[in-house]
């Protein structure tokens, strides 16, 4: 009795991982699909640049005067571009940037995530580049869902089959 309780809640727990494993993997294959499409370029007047840049980060900070916006230029695509375009930015010049539809909704996001950036003389980079970027740091990670779904399809298998006969989980 007890051993067809603990097999039925083990089968339940894998079904859920398996289920969280597919999810995982839509949204890790989400984060280089940017497009014009999912994004919306918007504008603003550079007020500051920060940069910060430790052992395990460089990123840089753009703060925007009219929505009292923050812009992130996240580690990943920092450590790729021509950050002398950046730091070159001053108070006052135009810049142009892209940022996914789903936090336009975010009346309150003063930190933003962008995913394009150029001014009116330069394209620091452009929707390909962080597509481009962003693919390679998660290629590795990509094979984690699949490896989880693989191991949590295997345990349920094994937890059916003894079922109807051996009494071990595995």
């Amino acid at each position: 009795m007890l051993f067809r309780r603990s097999a039925s809640f083990f089968r339940v727990v894998c079904v859920l991982f398996m289920v969280g494993s597919i999810g995982l993997f839509v949204i890790i294959n989400s984060l280089d699909n940017q497009s014009k499409k999912n994004t919306t370029e918007l504008s603003g007047t550079v007020k500051k640049v920060e940069v910060i840049n430790t052992e395990k980060e460089l990123r840089y900070l753009i703060y925007i005067e009219e929505r009292e916006l923050i812009l992130n230029v996240s580690t990943n695509i920092s450590k790729k571009i021509n950050g002398k375009l950046i730091n070159d930015l001053q108070k006052g010049d135009i810049v142009f940037f892209r940022v996914e539809n789903e936090y336009l909704s975010k009346t309150d996001a003063s930190f933003i995530n962008i995913v394009s950036l150029k001014t009116n003389n330069n394209e620091v980079y452009s929707l390909s580049d962080y597509n481009q970027h962003i693919s390679k740091s998660v290629k590795k990670v990509r094979i984690v869902p699949i490896v989880l779904f693989v191991f949590f399809s295997i345990c349920l298998l094994k937890t059916v089959k003894t079922k109807t006969g051996d009494r071990s989980l595995f």
